[in-house]
């Protein structure tokens, strides 16, 4: 099934950011079969970050939703996703130095992409 979740998802994410981390997680922590809501629980009993529960917390939505689409019963795929943890993510408080802004803004330009650039000098001038 892990071939056939890995083709499916190529389709749907871009695989070389997204989709490779996803299955990186799931291959890390999500090593169990799921056999009952109980499974989904003890799953992120352990981990090591709220990172790590964030990505797994992903990667399994992603993999219910695929589970959906080849005719596993939506009813039980909810009562999964409904033991899925809350991960609180933060407020981001990073702000960028200004070369990075400006090196930013030289990449959009040179690579041609007039309307963004033009839109992000209006946002932050």
């Amino acid at each position: 099934m892990r071939a056939f979740f890995v083709a499916w998802l190529k389709n749907r994410v871009e695989w070389a950011r997204h989709g490779r981390q996803l299955m990186r997680y799931l291959d890390k922590y999500a090593c169990r079969s799921i056999k009952d809501p109980a499974d989904v629980v003890s799953m992120f009993q352990g981990l090591p970050s709220v990172s790590a529960k964030r990505h797994l917390a992903n990667g399994l939505r992603v993999f219910f939703r695929f589970l959906e689409a080849q005719g596993y019963p939506e009813n039980y795929l909810n009562l999964l996703r409904k033991n899925l943890p809350r991960v609180k993510v933060g407020v981001d408080l990073w702000i960028p130095e200004r070369r990075d802004i400006v090196e930013a803004l030289r990449r959009l330009r040179d690579r041609g992409d007039s309307a963004r650039y033009i839109i992000f000098c209006w946002t932050v001038g």
